[in-house]
């Protein structure tokens, strides 16, 4: 069974979703979770899709964002995972906003996506309301839409 996790990256506590595929070749999100960066070790799967950074003018919360996500890269790559580095506007294109949308525009959909379709199709019947969870979450989602894609001969 293949295992993808994806990672939206955080100083203090990231957040994870895990998407395993079935015997039926579909993939499904098995969980999603929090968790305090500094208690994280390995991160055991086959891929890991993490959120790449946008450097804004706050150069120290950049700096102590990238050694966070390189924490965490290297952690997923104790076991040869393959890394996968998603810009967000790449990943927020599901999302049908103009990536120079307000970012509290860009939240919203995330979450509007993450409990309105995505959770239910995966036979989820809680509420997201941390948008970094969402966030997660829709990064897997976006990329095994991706491997679908390649996998039916799609660019």
């Amino acid at each position: 069974m293949k295992t993808i996790i994806a990672c939206d990256p955080e100083t203090k506590k990231p957040a994870f979703s895990c998407w395993e595929k079935e015997e039926d070749e579909r993939w499904r999100l098995k969980s999603f979770w929090r968790e305090p960066l500094k208690d994280i070790g390995v991160i055991n799967c086959d891929i890991f899709v993490i959120e790449s950074q946008y450097v804004g003018k706050n150069r120290y919360g950049a700096l102590q964002l990238a050694k966070a996500a390189g924490r965490l890269m290297g952690a997923a790559s104790v076991n040869d995972a393959e890394i996968i580095s998603v810009a967000p506007a790449t990943w927020q294109s599901l999302l049908r906003l103009d990536f120079a949308e307000l970012r509290e525009s860009r939240k919203k959909a995330s979450l509007w996506k993450v409990n309105n379709v995505i959770l239910p199709e995966n036979g989820f019947s809680e509420t997201i309301t941390d948008d970094n969870t969402a966030d997660a979450i829709n990064i897997g989602w976006w990329y095994i839409k991706k491997l679908e894609k390649i996998e039916k001969g799609i660019k």
